[in-house]
């Protein structure tokens, strides 16, 4: 996703994005997620794992706050952070107004896409 500069998107339908597809989700060169999706996270299963995803996600741009923040949650727990929790994450969105437009109005890092 990252190496090809496409953007990423998800949304509410179905049962959001966990586990891995966050990893997924992040790479995108915009990342955008539909108002209510649920995002979920967990730290991998092995020490070694959890090495991995954060020199993945500090790959990514990630800070180490952040990456701690998210890495914290022990594998056999899925957290779905609120808007609140981003914001204390340090994660600045651009509110766009839809999400199958969103990719042309996107400019930031990260869009919410309301409705």
């Amino acid at each position: 996703m990252r190496k090809l500069g496409l953007d990423t998107f998800a949304g509410r339908g179905g049962q959001g994005c966990s586990s891995a597809c966050p990893l997924i989700l992040l790479a995108g060169r915009h990342v955008i997620i539909q108002r209510g999706t649920p995002i979920g996270f967990h730290a991998s299963n092995v020490a070694e794992g959890t090495q991995v995803m954060a020199e993945y996600l500090a790959d990514l741009g990630l800070t180490p706050k952040q990456i701690n923040y998210l890495l914290s949650i022990p594998n056999d727990t899925m957290w779905f952070p609120t808007p609140a929790d981003a914001a204390a994450m340090g994660l600045r969105w651009q509110t766009v107004s839809s999400l199958f437009g969103a990719w042309q109005s996107c400019q930031a890092k990260y869009c919410l896409a309301v409705p």
